[in-house]
This record gives structure tokens, C-alpha cells and sequence, in this order.
């Protein structure tokens, strides 16, 4: 099968790509750090993802996404667009025939998933019960004792199969699901966030504990002054995560990003007003 490299490149993910592939990665700061795919690197630090793909301080290396998954897997290019594609949403979303006929589902990345409060963690399922462990000895299995047959002759285990990305599954076996989950994620961060704005802007006494913390905790880091901003920029960024998915989801759409606009334009109306009135000459 033949690929729309152009398309893959646009919509791949480094580092969604990297955990995929099972690449030990470290947060540093802003940063993400991997072990260097072109050489023996044994020290976290020296490579870096990058926008494209990756950088190797220690030895040089520079390389996209697709160099990634050739130099950690050691398969050829072909192969690498395969998996690549498979990460993305579905191989027959990228061929480069286009007569699939199939709309691109396309991933959320780690920094939207957790723009809008979603967490893709690795699950367990219960797959199977078994007395020999040894037939499940597979890396995507865990096996523990069953704690009911623990002083029985004859122990049972209890067969875990190990589900590393959730929201890829959902997004390649039940795209409505997953389109609907995105919408939910993105109307409740909204709110969140609408509501700690009229608590910053019109200066409201803010009566729930936990957007009082996170207010306090953003003031922490941006300070009071650009707190406003600050919040302002994150449902900008959400709006365009709707944009960006459900525009051509088929429920609409519309409440999600036009509702939240309005909202927005009122308190910032309704700010500049209060602003006016406290600074004009008695």
C-alpha cells in the first residue's frame, strides 16, 4: 500500500508516535527527552523530540518521524508509514488512493488531551483465566495470582490484557464515540475555564474550593495581572481543539464553540465596562 506522506507528516505526532512505539520518554521542563535512535545512547538528556520528529545533541543525528520509527524499530520506510498511519487513526485513512472513502480520524495529541482533561493512561482488562501463566508469557499481557486460589493446590491466574493507548482503539473501532468524547471533554473544559474568567474579570467572590485553587495556582505561575490573559489563550486553544475535530463530526457543533464565544465576548464587554466606570473622573 502506497502512502500520502504529505498527509501523515501533517497529522503525526512525535511523541504520540514515540510512546507508541514503546520509547522510554522523560519530561524536562517544556521538553521531552528520549533515548537517541541512532545511537547507543544509554543517558537521558542528549535527544530531544522535536516539532518534526527528533534532535541528538551527543551525536548530531536530526531526524522526522518517519527516520524515528525506522532507527528504533529497524524497518524500512514502507513499514515505518504502516505503523505511522496505524498510530494515526487507520492505514486505510492515508492511502494514498484516497478510495477509501473513509473521513481521517484524526488523534488528539498528549498537549490537547491534556488541554481538555483528558487522560489517555494504559488500561487492564480481565482477558482470561488460566493454571498455566506460562502461555500468556506476551508483552502485552500481565499475569497475577488469583488471590481467592491462592492457598489452593492448584492456583488460578488471572490474565490482564494491556490496553498501552485506550483512546486510539476508541478513535480507530468507534469513531462516534470517540468524536463524542472530545465534544463532552471540550464543552465541560470550557466551562471550567469560563467560569474561573468571570471570577478573574468581574471580580466575583468565587464560592466553589477547586476553581478557587486553580485560580490561586495559575496567579502563581502568571501572576495576577495575566491571569486574564492567560485564560483567554487556553479557551482560544480549546475553541480551535473543536474546530479542529468536530467540524465535520456529524452532530453539530455549533453550541460548543458559538455559545462559548458569546460568552466570552459578554465578559470581556462586561469587563471593559467595569474597567471604564472604576477609572473615570468622579
Amino acid at each position: 500500500m502506497r502512502f500520502d506522506v504529505e498527509k501523515l507528516t501533517q497529522d503525526a505526532d512525535p511523541l504520540l508516535v514515540a510512546e507508541q512505539i514503546g520509547m522510554e520518554t522523560q519530561q524536562r521542563g517544556s521538553r521531552t527527552s528520549i533515548l537517541c535512535p541512532s545511537h547507543m545512547d544509554t543517558k537521558h538528556g542528549n535527544c530531544l523530540i522535536t516539532e518534526t520528529g527528533y534532535h541528538c545533541f551527543a551525536c548530531g543525528a536530526t531526524g522526522n518521524v518517519f527516520n524515528m520509527v525506522k532507527e528504533f524499530i529497524n524497518v524500512d520506510f514502507p513499514t515505518a508509514c504502516s505503523i505511522i498511519a496505524d498510530i494515526c487513526g487507520g492505514e486505510e485513512y492515508y492511502a494514498e488512493s484516497g478510495k477509501s472513502g473513509k473521513p481521517t480520524v484524526k488523534m488528539l495529541t498528549a498537549e490537547e488531551c491534556k488541554l481538555i482533561g483528558l487522560h489517555n493512561n494504559p488500561v487492564c482488562i480481565l482477558a482470561a483465566t488460566t493454571d498455566d501463566p506460562l502461555e500468556y508469557e506476551k508483552e502485552n499481557f500481565k499475569v497475577e495470582i488469583d488471590i481467592d486460589t491462592a492457598e489452593d493446590p492448584v492456583q488460578r491466574y488471572l490474565v490482564y490484557s494491556m490496553d498501552r493507548n485506550p483512546l486510539l482503539d476508541l478513535c480507530r473501532n468507534d469513531p462516534e464515540a470517540y468524536y463524542e468524547l472530545i465534544r463532552n471533554r471540550c464543552e465541560n473544559a470550557l466551562q471550567t475555564y469560563q467560569h474561573m474568567l468571570n471570577y478573574v474579570m468581574l471580580a466575583e467572590n468565587c464560592e466553589d474550593d477547586y476553581y478557587a485553587e486553580v485560580m490561586r495556582r495559575i496567579q502563581r505561575v502568571v501572576g495576577v495581572n495575566e491571569a486574564t490573559v492567560f485564560i483567554q489563550r487556553i479557551i482560544a486553544d480549546i475553541l480551535a481543539i473543536a474546530n479542529k475535530y468536530l467540524k465535520d463530526y456529524s452532530t453539530p457543533v455549533e453550541t460548543v464553540a458559538v455559545i462559548a464565544q458569546s460568552n466570552i465576548d459578554r465578559l470581556v464587554g462586561a469587563a471593559n465596562s467595569a474597567f471604564l466606570a472604576s477609572s473615570a473622573p468622579f
